[in-house]
């Protein structure tokens, strides 16, 4: 009984650091792919990089979104927010119509379904082998949050950019981890880049 128990106990020991293996390369993977596409895709970067964003965490056979909706007020007055600010800026020719629909469905909602609903939260998982609860997240997030201020500093070629997003970008993490709410951290990463739009310097 108890050969048995140990067998099945090395067993799960084995599986357990094959599925840590087949995870940090699939990050890897996820990662050399949407910098190789942020340097070389110059003409179809914005396609590629949404397509990477959206595809890539289905790679991953384990992977399963955790996703709630426990925020509703919140996401509506977000959300009617937005509108108006938007509205009042294609109004005024302060914002394009392309402009709005590429911060939606690229900058929040496609960075926000890869950074933070897959790659944050496998990395949490992963860092949470090897440290307590408390400062497994926070590892997660700021490496979560340095590959995706990264990423936009490649992107433009501005490294003032990593800095800039950096911190914005914990927050972000921070809320995500906090409320697993997907559409409320899209709806808080849209707005926060309009806003920036029409208040920085023409």
């Amino acid at each position: 009984m108890h050969g048995w128990a140990y067998l099945l106990a090395l067993e799960s020991s084995n599986f357990d650091s094959y599925v840590i293996e087949i995870s940090i390369l699939i990050l890897l993977l996820n990662g050399a792919l949407l910098i190789g596409s942020a340097i070389f895709l110059s003409q179809y970067q914005t396609a590629a990089l949404a397509a990477l964003m959206l595809l890539t965490p289905y790679l991953d056979k384990a992977f399963q979104p955790q996703l709630t909706f426990v925020n509703k007020p919140l996401n509506i007055f977000i959300a009617t927010f937005s509108i108006a600010i938007c509205t009042f800026g294609f109004i005024y020719e302060y914002l394009s119509l392309e402009l709005i629909i590429y911060t939606l469905t690229i900058s929040a909602l496609a960075e926000e379904w890869f950074f933070r609903v897959y790659f944050q939260s496998k990395v949490i998982t992963f860092t949470l082998n090897f440290t307590n609860k408390k400062l497994g997240v926070l590892t997660g997030i700021v490496l979560t949050s340095i590959f995706f201020s990264g990423l936009h500093a490649i992107a433009q070629n501005n490294m003032l950019m990593m800095a800039l997003i950096f911190f914005p970008s914990m927050i972000y993490g921070y809320i995500y981890y906090k409320t697993r709410d997907f559409l409320l951290i899209t709806n808080i990463h849209f707005i926060s880049n309009i806003l920036l739009y029409l208040l920085k310097p023409n």
